[in-house]
């Protein structure tokens, strides 16, 4: 408990979780679609099949289900209600009393989710923590579960599974925000280092194939999007949204920023983020200049609509070698903690690259961020006008 309450204190925790809470006390909750996931798991060896939803690129579970699969290993627990506390009450040691059947079936492929209070003891401790209200039915970010009731979660990129080991204890996590609808979060183990993919250029044909890959393998990124490319590609932008990653602004037609007046800046970055607004309903808070190329006056330009401006660590130059190993190489060749990759989603080949360069990543221990994740959980506040080319 004590190190939840530390977590809890943090500033990107607390945004993360007082937002739900704040605009139900308001009338006006927060409602995000969530999507019914076929998941698999992993459990100590075994195979299980179930349902999950997920939420703005977030597992989320119901409690008896959990307490149906760790039925009969060292994290079993029970659920019961409690009048007298009017709080769900977790008993552990004890197997699960199934009720109604072993496995109720989810049968709606999307619901609307709405952020829930819900009162949880678990053995005496009183737990409080964001969740949501799928058809009725609450249901939790699998993550927290893991870190209150104390095991461990880990992503197979090989079969798309989850793996839950409960021989082993989740320890000293991180909480980092990221900039899109609703303000989506990631728990961080920070004794692993942590990189942010970036693709720019897009929305194009190569995009959606981009996103198949990340989905693969359940990893966010942040694109940096032009803006006269997204009419054409609005169900791509809202796939992007959906799923979670960061959306950034990377001008209207790629122009050299230094080369044309403040007043054409401004409409660069405004019809940008107004597009951007249009197909996924939020304004995009990131920016990154064409070529990479600002100079003070163009700073302050961007300092006046609020951008922060953010580059990178990595270039892969992938738009000139055209080749998937010389961008895997570019990559795997000089990737640390904290740094921001730089590569195209527009092009073939780096699809083909991140194809191996993503489970790479993950085989090395590195834990993939948005931009905005990054910096939260490294500690850097954001500033508009300012340049930020890694998170470390």
């Amino acid at each position: 408990m004590k190190k939840l309450i530390t977590l809890l204190l943090t500033l990107c925790l607390t945004l993360v979780i007082l937002s739900p809470a704040l605009a139900a006390a308001s009338g006006s909750p927060n409602t995000l679609l969530a999507t019914r996931i076929n998941s698999t798991v992993h459990l100590n060896g075994d195979r299980i099949d179930f349902h999950t939803y997920n939420i703005s690129g977030q597992n989320h579970i119901r409690l008896r289900d959990l307490a149906y699969m760790l039925s009969g290993t060292a994290k079993q627990f029970d659920i019961i209600w409690s009048v007298a506390h009017n709080a769900v009450l977790l008993i552990s040691g004890r197997p699960y009393t199934v009720v109604g059947g072993q496995w109720a079936r989810i049968d709606s492929i999307e619901k609307t989710g709405v952020p829930a209070s819900v009162r949880v003891f678990f053995n005496a401790n009183e737990m409080s923590f964001s969740a949501f209200k799928i058809g009725g039915e609450i249901f939790f970010r699998l993550r927290d579960l893991a870190e209150y009731i104390g095991f461990d979660i880990s992503w197979s990129g090989a079969d798309s599974s989850i793996i839950i080991d409960t021989g082993a204890e989740r320890i000293t996590y991180s909480v980092a925000v990221s900039h899109g609808p609703g303000s989506s979060s990631r728990i961080i183990d920070p004794s692993r280092p942590v990189i942010a993919l970036t693709f720019d250029d897009g929305p194009a044909g190569n995009t959606d194939l981009m996103l198949d890959i990340l989905s693969d393998y359940d990893v966010p990124a942040t694109f940096f999007v032009i803006g006269r490319q997204i009419g054409n590609r609005v169900p791509t932008m809202q796939r992007m949204a959906k799923m979670g990653h960061e959306i950034g602004n990377h001008t209207w037609s790629h122009r050299l920023l230094t080369a044309i007046s403040d007043a054409q800046i401004i409409e660069e970055l405004e019809d940008t983020n107004s597009a951007i607004e249009a197909a996924v309903g939020f304004r995009p808070v990131l920016f990154r200049a064409p070529f990479g190329i600002i100079d003070n006056r163009v700073e302050k330009v961007v300092q006046g609509i609020g951008h922060p401006i953010i580059r990178w660590s990595i270039d892969t130059r992938d738009w000139e070698t055209r080749n998937a190993d010389a961008t895997y190489n570019a990559i795997m060749n000089y990737v640390k903690h904290g740094d921001i990759v730089l590569s195209h989603d527009i092009h073939a080949p780096t699809v083909k690259a991140m194809q191996r360069v993503i489970p790479s990543l993950i085989s090395r221990g590195f834990q993939l961020v948005t931009v905005s994740e990054l910096m939260c959980f490294s500690g850097i506040t954001l500033k508009p006008g300012v340049e930020y080319n890694y998170g470390r």
